[in-house]
């Protein structure tokens, strides 16, 4: 997703918030680094770190729509397992740039404790290696490709059961309920992908559930 409409007060608030060093490190956590800011996206960072801790990275920033993780190894951000409430309240984001490796740790209230909650319209999100159970159920525009990939990159460290807490909606294209309005928008092509995550998902020991 490109940003094509960015006033000159909307771009000096995000040279303000996000240009320089990352302000902080793994060993000190991120915590809050950027909450309650306010930037539609934000400048590559520099002097990122190995393994990178989200912990309310960007709480509550209302008006975020476009984010690039600070990311040090090529194949994408490694996360520390607290990324308890890194885009709470991000009601606006749609589109996380990187792809994430999932910290290799099962679930609890601090690794994907309300990572995603309140991102209404995070249509775009890739993780990869994801170790135990999380959570979009916040978010029901969450696209094919995001499940798609998360389920085929599922980690090979254990294959015990993983849920995928999901919206309604969601649920429903993966079901094919055809009485979800959601579902009744797609073509027929689109609720064949949308079923062929779910067979996949099966075979790789994912579940999917709603709230």
């Amino acid at each position: 997703m490109v940003i094509t409409d960015i006033t000159y007060q909307q771009a000096m608030d995000i040279y303000r918030y996000t240009s320089g060093a990352f302000p902080s490190n793994v060993t000190g956590g991120c915590n809050n680094t950027y909450g309650y800011a306010r930037f539609r996206t934000n400048l590559p960072l520099n002097g990122v770190t190995h393994v990178l801790e989200i912990y309310a990275m960007f709480y509550h920033n209302e008006i975020l729509e476009v984010v690039r993780l600070p990311q040090y190894y090529s194949d994408g951000v490694h996360l520390h397992k607290n990324t308890r409430a890194a885009f709470y309240g991000c009601y606006k984001l749609k589109e996380i740039l990187n792809v994430m490796l999932a910290p290799q740790c099962i679930s609890s209230s601090k690794t994907w404790a309300d990572t995603f909650y309140k991102c209404v319209l995070l249509e775009t999100v890739r993780i990869k290696n994801l170790y135990g159970n999380i959570s979009f159920a916040q978010s029901p525009l969450i696209s094919s490709d995001s499940i798609s990939y998360l389920v085929e990159n599922r980690t090979t460290a254990h294959t015990d059961v993983i849920t995928v807490t999901v919206h309604a909606d969601t649920f429903a294209k993966l079901t094919g309920d055809t009485t979800n309005p959601a579902v009744a928008a797609l073509t027929p092509a689109e609720l064949a992908q949308w079923q062929q995550i779910l067979t996949a998902a099966t075979a790789k020991n994912i579940s999917f559930t709603t709230p």
